[in-house]
């Protein structure tokens, strides 16, 4: 067998395009690329709600590997998307409980 060049990506995925906004906050992308991203795919009704439950999948996986730096900004998203407090100190189990309840994403 000869060898080529080739490029394999470990996270292929198959879903709604929304999911990628689940990930852009690593990405550092600038105000333009989401105005030229949403000329060409503009928002749904609904697109905010969703996007913070993307981001919240997100989050809660790094604060589950990597620990507390991430808490803050899963309980954010937990406050907004629930309309509930909180509390500090709630452990992993129970912020993915919190997650798991929210029923958001259709309007």
């Amino acid at each position: 067998m000869a060898c080529h060049p080739s490029v394999f990506d470990p996270a292929t995925y198959y879903g709604h395009h929304e999911a990628d906004f689940g990930m852009s906050w690593c990405a550092g992308f600038g105000t333009k690329f989401y105005e030229a991203y949403h000329e060409l795919i503009p928002k749904e009704p609904g697109f905010e709600k969703r996007k913070k439950l993307y981001l919240l999948y997100h989050y809660l996986n790094h604060y589950n590997l990597f620990g507390g730096g991430y808490y803050s900004q899963c309980a954010s998203l937990l406050s907004d998307l629930t309309g509930k407090s909180v509390s500090i100190g709630s452990s992993v189990a129970s912020l993915i409980c919190e997650a798991l309840s929210v029923s958001c994403l259709a309007e």
